[in-house]
């Protein structure tokens, strides 16, 4: 039988490991989003509305 608490401690490194995944797939969305999706959700964060502003 194994130890229960190194059982215990592997489960928390792999929720860390979501964790962080989840993190990496959220920080990408910009990258993988359509400009017009974007512009369509919310025109004030357009990325041609800052470069417009000069």
């Amino acid at each position: 039988m194994r130890d229960i608490y190194q059982l215990l401690r592997e489960k928390e490194l792999e929720i860390t490991q979501v964790r962080r995944e989840i993190e990496a797939l959220r920080s990408i969305i910009p990258l993988l989003t359509d400009d017009d999706e974007i512009l369509s959700e919310n025109p004030l964060h357009s990325p041609l509305r800052a470069i417009s502003r000069d």
